[in-house]
């Protein structure tokens, strides 16, 4: 026997499976995967399961840098890297992506596939899908329905004073009220509808923008028009 150097009968010896030595059956360790016996000091362990097994049943994870069973690793629909299932970024149609390669929601705050992403023609911000309405150009669904005038939801009231005045700055003047504002999942964004009027009150137009409650700030583009028949027509 190549390993210790004993004799005996050819049915307590078994050969090791990655290096072809004879080896006695006592002294042998088995793959937890593929039930191939080794000779000592060969088997890895899974970082996730521990099992013990032959090297070439495990990869690195290119998110941890684990090795892993195979089995445990999908590959990025991005880059094709090999990651851990779960710690990977999944999209909707089941393609997956590593965290690095993932990009947010501006609106849900939620860490996503940029598959499922799209960016929102009124404002440039870029979405998740399911926030956004299904025509051509993808908008936030729910500041259109604010421009619209179809919801008149009231969240974060005590703000809307201070962000009639943003408004009035932005647009460099005319009179400025908050109508409808919108919370969004993640209660880091408050999608706002406001009416200004200008030429002594006899012009009126409807502006919306995204809010960011964190820091006072405006996310993406300010957006102007008027409510018609037909819904709200942005002027550009």
């Amino acid at each position: 026997m190549v390993l210790s150097g004993l004799t005996g009968h050819r049915t307590e010896f078994v050969v090791c499976q990655e290096t072809g030595q004879f080896l006695a059956m006592a002294e042998a360790e088995q793959c937890e995967v593929t039930g191939n016996h080794v000779r000592p000091g060969i088997l890895e362990d899974c970082a996730i399961t521990h099992k013990r097994v032959i090297p070439s049943e495990l990869s690195r994870c290119a998110a941890t840098g684990q090795r892993v069973l195979n089995r445990l690793l999908v590959e990025s629909s991005l880059s094709g890297a090999r990651i851990l299932e779960s710690v990977a970024v999944v999209s909707a149609t089941g393609r997956y992506c590593a965290p690095i390669e993932a990009k947010t929601c501006v609106w849900s705050g939620r860490i996503t596939h940029p598959e499922d992403l799209r960016v929102c023609e009124l404002t440039g911000l870029t979405i998740h899908f399911e926030f956004a309405t299904r025509d051509a150009e993808p908008r936030l669904q729910v500041l259109v329905d604010l421009l619209d005038g179809i919801t008149r939801t009231a969240e974060e009231t005590a703000r809307w004073e201070g962000i009639a005045r943003m408004f009035s700055t932005l647009l460099r003047g005319g009179r400025c009220r908050v109508e409808a504002a919108s919370l969004s999942p993640s209660y880091q964004r408050l999608a706002v509808c406001a009416e200004v009027r200008t030429l002594l009150g006899l012009r009126k137009r409807h502006v919306g923008l995204i809010y960011e409650t964190a820091n006072n700030s405006v996310m993406g583009r300010l957006v102007q028009g008027r409510r018609s028949s037909t819904g709200f027509l942005e002027i550009k």
